[in-house]
């Protein structure tokens, strides 16, 4: 009976998979597409949102790396505004991986297929990785 029962969702499940919300190309479970769209999942506005948002923590951090560094054992105050190596080091390398995963995403996004919800999330989460360590730090705030 359990099986039987189990047997059944999981084939409702599947067929759920391949049904399409009604006048779009977003499958019936959790916004993913449907074996049958043609179209990316991904609208070109999430991918704009994210690269708005990398280029608003890449001006930050600019604006920050910008600024006179301060010296051994100085930290910034209202009135000493000066930037530390390593906190320009931390933005650089969070840079670093926040760029290569849009990268990847926006290839992914033009070629299509469900690959470019993962590729598109994982550059999502990156650039907010990226604008956290800048508001842990106080950059652009």
């Amino acid at each position: 009976m359990i099986r039987r029962l189990l047997a059944i969702a999981l084939t409702a499940v599947a067929l759920a998979g391949c049904g399409l919300i009604p006048g779009s190309d977003r499958s019936i479970l959790i916004g993913g597409t449907s074996l049958t769209a043609t179209v990316t999942p991904i609208d070109n506005t999430d991918m704009a949102r994210i690269e708005a948002g990398y280029g608003v923590a890449v001006a930050a951090a600019l604006g920050y790396a910008r600024l006179p560094r301060c010296g051994r054992g100085e930290f910034a105050t209202a009135t000493h505004v000066c930037s530390q190596t390593s906190v320009i080091r931390t933005l650089q390398a969070v840079d670093r991986r926040a760029y290569a995963a849009l990268q990847v995403a926006r290839r992914v996004h033009r070629a299509g297929g469900i690959n470019a919800i993962s590729a598109v999330r994982m550059a999502g989460e990156a650039v907010s990785e990226f604008k956290a360590i800048l508001a842990v730090h106080g950059v652009g705030t």
